[in-house]
């Protein structure tokens, strides 16, 4: 994914800008500090669905909307934000951080799973999984071990698998693929056990089944128990149907109140209507302009059709998903009064008969030489496909191990390089306990313990250039924490351009004008020169009907 612009809104203030961006290195830099470069960098990856924990106080982003435009696989398209909701190119209905990940996991062909904090059960991940291990923040990824505390939404997963699981998905090392096929093999190795053993009683009762078929006499105490066994089966599914016909009362209580207050906020929004169109822009009497309270009044009614008009779409999107699963139990519900029903009816049959002679007989002569042939062989073609379809699915598995180990031995041996390399331009750093994969909390202090996180980030940065399929855009805040032994400045700038700028990948990094020297090739990089305030109140009119699609 290349990001070839952003557009920022902040509607309360009627400000707004458009940063374009190279498809390789960008720098974004300014005189001073706190000119917005950190906050314009949180915006970007913000925008794309991170869930970034720390903003300024001056820069809430909930208070401000936010356009990409994006090129992937040749395609063009844009990812607008507001809040949590995400629009995707032109489709006018938007989406949750939720949805709006299985989009990212279809766009980069990879689907990442995490398990849950409390019931170790894998569930589908939030964006943050996939756009965390590009992005280092300056406020939040030096603390503990690296990538750990700079996103809210991963909490409810397993840290032990933060950020270890996420890195394996996107090196494509993950073994949770090869375990589905695990799975798949062992649910086929079980229906292939229970169709071997229906051939085994079959051909044990070989001779009795071909050829001396005789009546079997009916026991009156075996109907008995057959008919209880149907009236507690009756039993259960009637419990089930009384449940079902509860569920369904709750959810018909629920959307009528859905109903309701989409009915109201729709009537709220035509007040706002009205009153908007009542409050002109000069006296009708007079022709004096608006007083500054009839102005207030204007952006106040503007902003709170906004925010009714994003609470109508949610509550259509609520209704719509409740009368989908309400007519979905409808249909559990008479697909249990029928099996019900039918249970009734058997049960009513068995009691009329007293004798089951005549069936038992009529069937036993049923059982001729060819059908006892015919079962079979339908149960010998059945176990050959079940066996062929394992045979399959372990070439698969080996092959995809053979070829995971590969890989992962290939990284681990390209990371202990990059250690190797990088720890010798740092001699004070002693950085022998890490290993490929291993996230462990950093427990040096000062300017040791910023050299020792750079040299991880400019590492498993690295990696992802190199080896993940995965394209996302690298995103680096300012490295430069307080406590940095100056000898080592230059040396983080030359390493963050050889490792990230010259990568020929899409990038974002924060700099000082003055740290720009220190870079070898400076004229081969894009740079976006901040003056604080970074939005224009110029801008705003040009740029504000970009965001149409959240008004309609």
């Amino acid at each position: 994914m290349i990001i070839e612009k952003i557009i920022i809104v902040d509607n309360a203030n009627k400000e707004a800008n458009a940063f374009d961006f190279s498809a390789n290195a960008n720098i974004i830099t300014a005189k001073n500090n706190t000119q917005g470069k950190s906050c314009l960098l949180k915006s970007i990856y913000f925008a794309l669905g991170l869930d970034i924990k720390t903003f300024k106080i001056d820069w809430q982003p909930t208070q401000k909307m936010f356009k990409i435009f994006y090129e992937h696989n040749e395609k063009r398209g844009t990812i607008l934000r507001y809040k949590n909701r995400i629009w995707i190119d032109k489709n006018p209905d938007s989406v949750d951080l939720k949805e709006y990940a299985q989009w990212l996991s279809e766009l980069f062909n990879i689907k990442i799973k995490l398990p849950l904090k409390d019931t170790e059960n894998y569930d589908d991940v939030y964006p943050s999984a996939y756009l965390l291990p590009f992005y280092v923040d300056q406020d939040n990824s030096w603390a503990g071990a690296i990538y750990k505390n700079v996103v809210n939404e991963l909490g409810a997963y397993n840290s032990t698998y933060i950020p270890k699981s996420m890195f394996e998905y996107l090196f494509k090392i993950s073994n949770e693929e090869i375990m589905q096929l695990e799975e798949e093999q062992n649910q086929l190795n079980i229906q292939k056990n229970i169709i071997t053993n229906r051939k085994n009683v079959i051909q044990d009762l070989k001779d009795k089944f071909i050829s001396d078929v005789e009546p079997i006499l009916f026991n009156e105490d075996d109907v008995k128990e057959y008919i209880q066994k149907y009236l507690y089966y009756a039993k259960r599914i009637s419990k089930k149907i009384q449940i079902k016909k509860n569920v369904i009362y709750e959810m018909e209580i629920k959307l009528d109140k859905l109903r309701l207050e989409l009915s109201e906020i729709e009537d709220i929004i035509a007040c706002i209507d009205t009153e908007y169109d009542n409050i002109k822009t000069t006296c009708k009497y007079c022709h004096s302009e608006l007083t500054m309270s009839q102005s207030i009044q204007r952006l106040k009614l503007s902003n709170n059709k906004y925010d009714f008009g994003l609470r109508k779409e949610q509550l259509k999107r609520e209704i719509l998903k409740l009368e989908e699963d309400l007519k979905e139990l409808v249909d559990e519900k008479a697909g249990l009064e029928d099996d019900y029903t039918e249970l009734l009816q058997i049960t009513e049959i068995k009691q009329q008969e007293y004798t089951l002679n005549e069936y038992i007989e009529n069937k036993s002569k049923s059982f001729t030489r060819d059908n006892y042939y015919k079962i079979e062989d339908k149960l010998s073609l059945d176990i050959s496909h079940l066996e062929d379809e394992i045979k399959i699915i372990q070439k698969i598995v080996a092959e995809k191990r053979k070829a995971q180990e590969s890989l992962s031995e290939s990284i681990s041996s390209r990371f202990n390089e990059l250690l190797t390399k990088l720890n010798a331009k740092f001699p004070n750093v002693d950085m022998n306990m890490h290993r490929f994969m291993e996230f462990k909390g950093i427990k040096n202090s000062g300017a040791t313990k910023n050299a020792e996180y750079f040299i991880l980030y400019m590492i498993y940065l690295r990696l992802l250039i190199e080896f993940s399929p995965v394209q996302i855009p690298i995103g680096l805040d300012s490295v430069i924490k307080d406590e940095v032994d100056e000898s080592n400045k230059n040396n983080f700038y030359k390493i963050i351009e050889k490792y990230i700028l010259e990568s020929n990948k899409q990038s974002f990094v924060v700099m000082l004008e003055d740290k720009i020297s220190v870079l070898e090739n400076s004229t081969n990089y894009k740079y976006l020169n901040l003056q604080k305030p970074i939005l224009k109140s110029e801008k705003y009119d040009e740029l504000i009907g970009e965001f149409n699609i959240i008004f309609q």
